[in-house]
């Protein structure tokens, strides 16, 4: 089933790559699947208009899609365009849903791209399509970024296992009429995978995999962050972190919305070394991966999660964890193109 794949491929935006990178393999990945085949699809801002357009053109060669988004992001229209396309489009093989919450603000926020050809693969990470090509509202791209050219993630999971429950769980995400589900659902709260690579699903019943990782570490743990989000509660679990020894680095996104100067000055003088990285709208740092080594072990945490409550409690969101070795080494090459400009001097380093 896996053919020349390897099981677990990771794919970046940003950082020499050239823009548009993770996107135009989104879109060479939608043109392989042939009439009988199938694409999942769950993203939480959508409004590339060519890459909705492949999609419905695949549903109309008989490719069975299904499509789910946020109905309304932090921006409540950025995904109109795209939704009135989806709406539009009579195909029987196309299964499209926007999800929202009536009343509160819950957010669709996990990114899910299952492809069943040429070989079975699923990409999740933090790579959303937010851009469109032309780009007709420039006031969103310089609120949200320009995720085109920013510093992005998506790993792609060709194991049996993982393919096919990140599938079963973008179509029952697609059954759902509304985000008053699966808060306490004993379906979120499943994890799938093996013992190098396991994927849970937030917010659950059950304890979110790093935080439960974190709570049993000492002074003898080195943690690295690459976080586009952090605030509030996430901040006090990385200062008791910081009063037991752990070695802490972070790489933060430069908008100061997303990560707080406040926050970086009370993390800062925990002695907590932070790099901000990118251009701010203008060149994202949207990554999110956390590395951790502990007695030995090496542990990688990637995913759609922020460091912010709600991520954590409100947000449907994916995380995996794994200790399988390449994993470990792409993601820490990643971590050292983020701290480091092509000089090899230091971004900006907000402890010295």
């Amino acid at each position: 089933m896996n053919g020349s794949n390897p099981p677990f491929q990771p794919f970046f935006g940003g950082g020499g790559r050239a823009p548009g990178h993770l996107r135009d393999l989104l879109e060479t990945r939608i043109a392989s699947v042939p009439a009988d085949g199938e694409i999942e699809w769950v993203t939480y801002y959508f409004r590339d208009r060519r890459l909705a357009r492949a999609l419905i053109e695949a549903a109309e060669r008989g490719v069975k899609v299904t499509v789910t988004i946020d109905r309304h992001p932090r921006i409540p229209d950025a995904n109109d365009h795209v939704i009135r396309m989806f709406n539009r489009c009579k195909s029987p093989n196309l299964s499209f849903r926007a999800l929202h919450h009536p009343y509160l603000s819950f957010r669709l926020h996990a990114k899910i791209y299952c492809f069943s050809h040429p070989e079975p693969i699923a990409l999740i990470g933090s790579f959303n399509p937010s851009g469109d090509i032309p780009e007709e509202r420039p006031e969103i791209i310089k609120e949200i970024g320009d995720h085109l050219i920013g510093f992005n993630l998506l790993v792609g999971l060709s194991r049996a296992e993982l393919y096919q429950g990140l599938k079963d769980y973008a179509r029952w995400l697609n059954t759902r009429s509304n985000l008053w589900i699966p808060h306490l659902s004993i379906r979120q709260s499943r994890s799938i995978g093996s013992d190098d690579l396991r994927i849970s699903f937030l917010p659950r019943l059950l304890p979110h995999p790093l935080f439960s990782l974190l709570g049993h570490l000492d002074a003898q743990a080195e943690i690295k962050i690459a976080a586009s989000h952090l605030k509030g509660w996430a901040v006090d679990k990385l200062l008791k972190l910081a009063a037991k020894g752990c070695k802490i680095e972070i790489v933060a996104e430069r908008t100061e919305r997303r990560v707080p100067k406040a926050s970086e000055e009370l993390l800062s003088e925990a002695g907590i070394k932070i790099f901000r990285a990118g251009q701010g709208w203008a060149m994202p740092m949207h990554d999110k991966f956390t590395l951790i080594e502990w007695r030995g072990q090496r542990y990688s945490f990637f995913g759609s999660f922020n460091w912010t409550t709600g991520s954590m409690w409100r947000n449907i969101e994916i995380v995996a964890m794994s200790t399988n070795p390449g994993l470990y080494e792409a993601l820490a090459k990643r971590w050292n193109e983020l701290t480091r400009n092509e000089k090899g001097q230091l971004l900006h380093n907000t402890s010295s």
